[in-house]
């Protein structure tokens, strides 16, 4: 008897289940049958305005082409940015992240009167008080100062990288930014 009593145990369970795959069953042809109908307009209307179908396919193709190109990417840059002068302000409220993540930059030089201020950590075995300072302060007092930065060992295949470059609320930039050249070559 008590056989009997596990089986009927066991039937309720069997039962809930089978009724819920024939409920699932149901819709799953009640959704093809609608799909394939709709899908069969489709195909009619397509035939019986082609040139329609035509440019929306055509903007379809054009809105996705946009949207990928907007999207933002890891992107390889190599050539050249050669500019003589650059002026803008940013008016921003918080800091605004500029330039982000240029690697492989062989040389970078820049020329005129302005103040340039480095912050990190320094190293020289010349000037040993550089390697205490976090913030360096460099003055070209006139048009025909020049600045470069190139890696220590150029036989080496050191390359400087630019990790992040950011605009501080009410930065004003004018005059002649560097000159950045692939390989070095002017």
């Amino acid at each position: 008897m008590a056989s009997r009593q596990k089986a009927k145990q066991k039937f309720p369970n069997f039962i809930k289940i089978r009724q819920w795959l024939n409920f699932l069953k149901t819709y799953l042809i009640a959704l093809f049958v609608v799909s394939t109908s709709a899908l069969k307009r489709l195909l009619r209307t397509i035939a019986n305005n082609q040139n329609s179908f035509l440019v929306l396919l055509l903007l379809l193709f054009f809105t996705i082409l946009t949207f990928a190109a907007i999207v933002p990417g890891t992107h390889a840059f190599e050539g050249n940015i050669i500019s003589e002068e650059m002026s803008f302000t940013y008016n921003g409220e918080e800091s605004k992240l500029f330039l982000q993540n240029i690697r492989g930059i062989k040389e970078l030089e820049n020329e005129g009167k302005q103040t340039l201020t480095f912050t990190g950590s320094f190293q020289s075995e010349t000037w040993p008080e550089i390697n205490q300072l976090n913030s360096l302060q460099i003055k070209l007092t006139d048009g025909e100062s020049r600045w470069i930065i190139v890696p220590a060992n150029p036989q080496d295949t050191n390359q400087i990288s630019l990790n992040e470059l950011r605009l501080q609320p009410n930065t004003k930039v004018t005059g002649s930014i560097p000159i950045l050249q692939k390989g070095g070559e002017k």
